[in-house]
């Protein structure tokens, strides 16, 4: 009798099992259905969503002007509407200090005198890669007129700071040569003054580990910042990278730069909210580096010839993270993706009212000549994330 119980016991069990299973199992297909449903739900609007291009117009490339009209169309589900969370940003500045940060511009001198008395290289009236130490001769010997790298470096990077008052953005800094440079770096914080203080005490000297300053800023993010709360990285070099990481490994400078980006972007990423961006400074900068370092963290690369560019290209990734993270709902947007030979620059916009005329202007000096332009529109869940987009309309300029 007892055995027959201790039976009936574990069959029971067996059953209450069974059955759990096929629950859990259902709840996950039925998961999986709503989130297919919805998606295609979303895809069917955005395909009744009529925009086009109205016209586009590449006659000044520095003021490229798309005009996009939405004819018809509804895309305002409420479930698929975002609301962020706060347009409060918490953002690291990687700044390269290396030796060659030291060095300066003698303009407006003969070749004799870049050469003999300046030790740099002549191009057209301009001796570069002068040590910091001949700004006296460039002066007083050549009559020239002295500039150098650090100094438009310290104003981007204070007018950087200066966002803090306007956007209650945190800023840290990671500053780095051989190594991190601790006594240049600062935590996360709002204070404007600190913040200055560290700028203004900058020096340059040694090498070029730019992984070195990219572990850090993501040390300090992971540290000091929370995971749903938006961050960016943004990193400036003016040549090579020229130190390996043991945390990356792979034994070549330019590839544990990459490899540092990848993995900040792996860890820190955790709900679309976060981005790197990555600056050129100089003729001597490795762009080909810089742009694979942007690319592993979905951001952007600038290129900045002198001092006033270098100013002019962090003011850019400023406007850019604000417009990226401010507050507000959004339902779905339009992108708008530039081609020219080899490349290509997406640009993302508010999509247009139901009968409204958008235009839009760009800065396209940087592409070149463009030869073909897509529109897309692109919906996004209630994450923020992206469902699906669309090729609504196409430009081809040739």
């Amino acid at each position: 009798m007892k055995r027959g119980l201790g039976n009936l016991v574990i069959t029971l069990i067996i059953v209450l099992l069974a059955l759990s299973l096929v629950s859990i199992g259902w709840v996950i297909v039925s998961k999986i259905m709503l989130k297919e449903n919805f998606k295609s739900d979303v895809h069917s609007q955005i395909l009744n969503t009529r925009i086009e291009f109205s016209s586009v117009n590449f006659q000044n490339i520095s003021e490229s002007k798309v005009v996009v009209k939405r004819l018809a169309g509804k895309l305002k589900l409420e479930s698929s509407k975002y609301t962020s969370k706060s347009s409060e940003v918490d953002i690291i500045t990687v700044v390269d200090l290396s030796g060659s940060m030291s060095w300066g511009d003698c303009k407006n001198v003969t070749n004799n005198c870049c050469i003999t008395n300046l030790g740099g290289d002549y191009n057209n009236g301009t001796c570069s890669k002068v040590v910091s130490s001949k700004e006296n001769t460039c002066i007083n010997t050549c009559f020239g007129v002295w500039s150098n790298k650090l100094t438009p470096l310290k104003d981007a990077s204070k007018n950087l700071v200066d966002t803090i008052d306007k956007s209650n953005n945190r800023i840290g800094i990671s500053a780095y040569s051989n190594n991190i440079i601790s006594g240049y770096s600062a935590d996360l914080t709002e204070d404007t003054v600190l913040l200055d203080s560290k700028i203004d005490s900058w020096t340059a000297n040694g090498g070029t580990c730019i992984c070195c300053g990219i572990n850090n800023a993501v040390s300090r993010l992971s540290s000091q910042s929370t995971p749903e709360k938006p961050k960016a990285i943004i990193v400036m070099s003016d040549g090579d990278a020229t130190v390996t990481c043991p945390a990356q490994g792979t034994g070549n400078p330019e590839q544990d730069a990459i490899k540092s980006a990848v993995t900040a972007n792996s860890s820190l990423n955790t709900d679309n909210n976060f981005v790197i961006y990555s600056i050129g400074f100089g003729q001597d900068a490795d762009g080909i580096t810089l742009q694979a370092i942007a690319n592993a963290g979905g951001g952007q690369y600038f290129e900045a010839i002198s001092g006033s560019d270098l100013i002019e290209k962090y003011q850019s990734i400023e406007e850019e993270i604000s417009q990226k993270y401010r507050p507000g709902e959004r339902f779905g947007y339009v992108s708008i993706v530039f081609y020219n030979q080899t490349d290509m620059y997406e640009v993302i916009e508010d999509m247009p009212d139901i009968l409204q005329t958008k235009q839009y202007t760009f800065d396209l000096s940087e592409m070149g000549e463009i030869r073909r332009v897509e529109l897309y529109v692109v919906a996004i869940d209630d994450a923020g994330k992206e469902v699906t987009r669309s090729l609504i309309d196409f430009y081809d300029a040739n």
